[in-house]
């Protein structure tokens, strides 16, 4: 079983929350969480044995929180991104 939990937030109002700080929460909570997922599916299939591949959102996703619009906006990302995949693996040992 591979765990993927990933997450950085920058909190305060939306307009006070620099671009270079929006790429890092981008980054970390959205491409490496991707990034990850798609290298650890890789092998978790190759293993040809019974296997997981579970990440970690947040509660943010399902409740945005208005001055953590960046963290909820990433995390809901990542429960979309997981319930995707769970439909493209659902057939398979992972």
């Amino acid at each position: 079983m591979v765990i993927l939990n990933a997450g950085i937030m920058k909190e305060g109002p939306f307009k006070g929350v620099q671009a270079t700080e929006t790429q890092v929460e981008l980054d970390t909570n959205v491409y490496h969480v991707v990034a990850m997922a798609k290298k650890m599916l890789a092998g978790l299939e190759a293993r040809n044995s019974r296997s997981g591949l579970v990440t970690n959102s947040s509660l943010a996703s399902y409740i945005p929180i208005p001055t953590m619009v960046n963290y909820s906006a990433t995390k809901s990302f990542v429960t979309s991104f997981t319930q995707a995949l769970q439909g493209e693996v659902k057939n398979t040992d992972v």
